[in-house]
């Protein structure tokens, strides 16, 4: 009798597979091989075809404000922490324009509330603060011409009178690739306002990093935050290599 390996049963495949290709028995005690079964094949269902996604907004358009229509879409691709539209510098006040002309841009800016009033020949306090900032960029041991120091507020009729507008299109056109602003109050104050950040945290902001360390009345009066500033910003200024 001849066996049909397609219906042959599991346990007499190792005998089929060892060369035994027929049996011989006076009884017929294996009817099933004998008259097998045919073996039914099922074809699976036909699946429908796959719908096509709609295709997606043109980038290009969205990157540049606009629906793929051509209609304006207001701040379709500024992130969250972008800036927006800024003045020119020949519509500054005059004595922002008058400090920017003594301003060369560098890679790397500092900040802080006070800096306007240092800036401007204020006071004893004033020569203090210069003095530690001085200190701790020689500490860095960054290359001459690596830092400049533009202020976000300006002393106006006895008080710092704060202009973020200025001071990011200061930012912009000073080609610098990292920001350090000394206290986390000043990032609203200096054009920051959708970063919310700690000491010693960074974040990228319109293609600059944003370094933020305690503030300045409170480095001067602990000098362990000023070691733990140091150490931080040798470590997040490495990549930028402006030693």
């Amino acid at each position: 009798m001849a066996v049909n390996p397609v219906s042959l049963p599991d346990y007499l495949r190792p005998w089929h597979n060892a060369g035994l290709a027929c049996l011989l028995a006076e009884d017929p005690v294996l009817p099933s091989l004998a008259n097998p079964s045919p073996v039914r094949v099922e074809t699976p269902a036909a699946r429908p075809p796959r719908a096509i996604p709609a295709p997606r907004e043109n980038q290009a358009a969205v990157i540049n404000g606009n629906a793929p229509d051509g209609t304006e879409r207001k701040n379709a691709s500024l992130p969250e922490n972008a800036v927006p539209q800024l003045p020119p510098p020949e519509s500054w006040p005059e004595n922002w324009q008058a400090l920017f002309r003594r301003t060369k841009a560098a890679p790397l800016v500092w900040t802080y509330p006070e800096l306007g009033l240092d800036l401007c020949g204020g006071s004893e306090e004033s020569a203090e603060r210069s003095g530690a900032l001085k200190a701790l960029i020689a500490a860095l041991q960054l290359r001459k011409g690596s830092s400049a120091f533009w202020p976000f507020a300006l002393p106006e009729g006895g008080a710092a009178a704060d202009n973020p507008a200025v001071f990011q299109s200061g930012l912009a056109r000073l080609d610098c690739r990292a920001i350090i602003l000394f206290g986390p109050d000043s990032l609203a104050r200096a054009g920051f306002n959708s970063l919310k950040a700690m000491p010693y945290q960074q974040s990228v902001v319109a293609g600059r990093l944003v370094i933020v360390l305690p503030s300045f009345a409170s480095m001067l009066s602990d000098a362990g935050k000023k070691d733990t500033a140091l150490a931080y910003l040798r470590s997040a200024l490495s990549r930028l290599r402006l030693n």
